[in-house]
C-alpha cells in the first residue's frame, strides 16, 4: 500500500522459450531466474502481493518455494509468441477473487533481474509523484541508430554530433512497467494515458534473450555478491603504470623519466592509513620516481622490478604482514596483473584496463589509470 493505493507486482514466468530452453528457470547467480524478481518484489514496502504467472509445474512449485503466489497461466496465453496484457488480465479475475482489486499493477520481468526492492518503490513514488497513469523503467540511450535502408534515424550523418553535446535519449530496459487498473482496462495495454519514466543505469538493463545475456547477467550478479560481502580490507596493493597514472612516460629536459600521478588518490591513501589501514605497491618497472611518490604517501613497502613475476612479490608481502588473502585488495590494470587479482581477497581495476582484467576483478571503476580510480577503490573499501 501507498498513499492509500494498492499495488501488487505481476510476474510473467512462462515455460517456453526461443533463445533459451525454460529461460526462467535458468540459473543466474545461484538462483532460477525467476527468483530474483520474486525477491525483489518481496523485499518491497510498497507493494501488496507478488503473483507469479506461469503455465509450468516446475516455475509455479519454484515461485511457492520463493514466497510468491502462483496463477496458472493458460496455454493460449503461454506461447512465445503471445503478449503478455492478456495474461495479465487473466490474471486478474483470479487476483481480485483471492484479495480484492488492486489500483495498480506492477510488472516485473524475470528477464530482468538486475533490479532491486529500491528501484520498485521508487517506480511507485515516480508514478504517484507525477499523478501517471503508467509508468515504465528506461536507461540511458547513446547509440547511433540506422535503419534496414541505410539511412541515419536519430542524427544527421553529415553533421555528425559530439555525444555530450547530443540531447539525452532513453531506451525501453523491460525492468519495471506500471499501469492504473483503470488505464489497463479501458486500453488493454501496458503504457497508457500520462506516461512517466523511471531511470535506471545500464549496468541495472540487462535483458536476458540469448545465452550471453545470461552470462552477462550472472557475472554481473556475481560481482554485486562479492561486493556485498567484502570482508574487512586491512592491506590494500596497488600497481602504478596504469593505475596510479595513466600509463604515459614523460620525459624532462635532461631525458628523466617522469610520472603523472592523481592527488585524489594521494588523498585516498592518506584516508586509507588514518583508518589505520595498510598499504604497499607492486610494480613491474624500477624507478626513482615511484619510490619518492610512496615517500611523500608514506607507504612503507615497494616491491619494484616484477614485471615477469608479481606473484612472488604477493607472496614475500604475505608473508611479511602475516595476512591471508581475504585481508588484502589489489589494484591491476593489465594481464601481467591477473594472478594477484585472482589470488587476493578483493580486486579491482580502472575503467581502462584490459578487458581480461575486467572479467574476473570484482571491481570495475568508473576512473581511469590515473585519474582517481584508486580514490574510488577507496571509498568503496572505507563503506564496507
Amino acid at each position: 500500500m501507498y498513499k492509500d493505493k494498492r499495488f501488487i507486482a505481476f510476474i510473467p514466468a512462462r515455460g517456453g522459450s526461443q533463445g533459451i530452453r525454460l529461460k526462467n528457470m535458468a540459473p543466474v547467480g545461484g538462483k532460477p531466474l525467476v527468483a530474483w524478481s520474486i525477491q525483489a518484489a518481496l523485499g518491497s514496502r510498497h507493494l501488496d502481493g507478488v503473483y507469479v504467472s506461469t503455465d509450468h509445474a516446475k516455475i509455479a512449485k519454484t515461485a511457492k518455494r520463493y514466497n510468491a503466489l502462483v496463477v496458472k497461466e493458460p496455454p493460449r496465453l503461454a506461447r512465445s509468441t503471445s503478449p503478455i496484457e492478456p495474461a495479465i488480465l487473466h490474471a486478474l479475475k483470479e487476483i481480485t477473487e483471492r484479495s480484492g482489486r488492486p489500483d495498480y499493477i506492477v510488472l516485473l520481468q524475470p528477464t530482468s533481474p538486475i533490479r532491486g526492492s529500491r528501484d520498485i518503490d521508487k517506480a511507485i513514488e515516480q508514478i504517484m509523484k507525477n499523478k501517471g497513469d503508467s509508468l515504465l523503467s528506461v536507461a540511458p540511450h547513446h547509440h547511433f541508430i540506422w535503419n534496414s535502408k541505410h539511412q541515419p534515424i536519430n542524427y544527421d550523418a553529415r553533421r555528425r554530433p559530439r555525444r555530450q553535446n547530443r540531447e539525452p535519449e532513453w531506451r525501453e530496459n523491460g525492468s519495471i512497467y506500471i499501469t492504473k487498473m483503470s488505464a489497463l482496462l479501458k486500453n488493454r495495454n501496458r503504457l497508457a494515458g500520462k506516461i512517466v519514466y523511471y531511470p535506471m543505469s545500464e549496468a541495472c538493463s540487462i535483458e536476458i534473450d540469448n545465452p550471453y545475456d545470461l552470462w552477462l547477467a550472472d557475472i554481473t550478479i556475481r560481482r554485486e555478491q562479492r561486493l556485498t560481502n567484502t570482508p574487512y580490507i586491512e592491506l590494500l596493493v596497488v600497481d602504478v603504470d596504469g593505475v596510479m597514472t595513466d600509463g604515459s612516460t614523460y620525459y624532462g629536459k635532461t631525458g628523466e623519466k617522469l610520472k603523472r600521478f592523481n592527488k585524489r588518490d594521494g588523498k585516498g591513501i592518506e584516508l586509507w592509513h588514518r583508518a589505520d589501514r595498510y598499504s604497499a605497491i607492486i610494480t613491474g618497472e624500477t624507478s626513482p620516481v615511484v619510490r619518492q611518490r610512496a615517500r611523500d604517501l608514506h607507504i612503507p613497502t615497494v616491491f619494484e622490478g616484477y614485471a615477469g613475476n608479481k606473484s612472488s612479490a604477493y607472496v614475500a608481502l604475505k608473508k611479511q604482514t602475516g595476512l591471508p588473502d581475504n585481508k588484502i585488495a589489489f589494484i591491476g590494470d593489465d594481464i601481467i596483473d591477473l594472478p594477484v587479482l585472482r589470488q587476493a581477497g578483493f580486486s579491482a581495476c580502472p575503467a581502462d584496463a584490459e578487458d581480461k582484467v575486467k572479467a574476473v576483478v570484482d571491481y570495475v571503476c568508473k576512473a581511469t589509470g590515473g585519474h582517481g580510480c584508486v580514490r574510488e577503490v577507496i571509498n568503496l573499501l572505507l563503506k564496507q
